[in-house]
């Protein structure tokens, strides 16, 4: 629609009809005239308008539909409007195996024990990948001198650890898991004193405020862009507040997420309780193709 009495009509979007009303508006004017010559200098510039305009209508509505989480398209802009709900979006997962072990050493230990992340392999369609137990294990001896322990949990992963060192007069510091396929639910973060004192904490995730005070060793799960995350820390009113110097340690798995799902074989590939005489006698793979696991010695 063209526009009259010197007026321009904004709702148009289309960059034709931009231009037709630049022109319509150019016709109650006598200081310029070629404005209605194809080819004209006066023409192109006319162009140049146009395409000025429908570029910043189309970059102003794309904004429009990013500030909406139900129009939003960018993974970042419905994270960022997922935090005004409270809701942290869910991270990689690693899949997930139960395993039965039997461990024969040569000596007769009274207890075994597994560690956390303790490393096996798993076979997936002839590629290898890393599966860590997900908890420590003590393994108790049974009556034919055989130590087993059942149904080991086992999540696919690579360990990996981020350290970082507080400097409080740094307000723009962050501790972040620079790895977009960290398994949060893996993650655990402990904070040393300094690095001249050994003493260590283990922090816990933050999942009730209500329960968190001016002392408790928790910490905060925030998402960022591109998928990342980074842990946050109280401030002294909620949960306890790092000092200076301390050494934070973020540890966890980097999971290869859906591509180890089903994993039916699974072999040991180091150490397990300090003991190499390991087998793998039952074994169930979990996590998008649960079933019956081939065992391999």
């Amino acid at each position: 629609m063209a526009s009259t009495e010197g007026k321009l009509n904004v709702s148009e979007l289309d960059f034709t009809q931009i231009k037709e009303n630049l022109i319509g508006f150019l016709k109650n004017q006598e200081e310029f005239v070629g404005y209605n010559f194809r080819g004209s200098s006066f023409d192109v510039l006319l162009d140049v308008l146009a395409y000025n305009t429908h570029y910043n209508s189309y970059y102003a509505n794309m904004i429009a539909n990013e500030m909406f989480l139900d129009s939003a398209v960018l993974r970042n802009s419905v994270v960022a409007r997922a935090k005004h709900l409270g809701y942290l979006p869910r991270s990689a997962k690693g899949s997930k195996a139960y395993v039965d072990l039997t461990i024969t050493p040569p000596d007769n230990p009274a207890v075994i024990t597994i560690p956390r992340f303790t490393q096996f392999q798993g076979d997936v369609d002839g590629v290898n990948y890393v599966w860590c137990t997900a908890n420590s294990h003590a393994v108790n001896i049974n009556a034919n001198l055989v130590y087993t322990v059942s149904n080991v949990e086992l999540t696919q992963g690579i360990p990996i650890s981020y350290k970082y060192t507080a400097a409080t007069a740094d307000v723009d510091q962050r501790y972040l898991l620079p790895n977009a396929n960290i398994d949060t639910d893996t993650l655990t973060v402990t904070v040393q004193t300094s690095a001249t004192e050994s003493a260590s904490f283990a922090y816990d995730l933050a999942n009730d405020i209500t329960t968190v005070n001016s002392t408790s060793k928790h910490y905060f799960l925030d998402a960022q862009d591109d998928g990342l995350y980074e842990v946050q820390f109280g401030d002294g009113i909620l949960g306890k507040e790092i000092a200076n110097g301390n050494i934070i340690t973020l540890s966890g798995l980097v999971t290869d997420a859906n591509a180890t799902n089903g994993c039916k074989t699974f072999s040991v590939v180091s150490d397990v309780g300090g003991y190499s005489n390991v087998k793998i006698i039952t074994a169930t793979a979990a996590g998008g193709g649960a079933g019956a696991a081939d065992i391999e010695e």
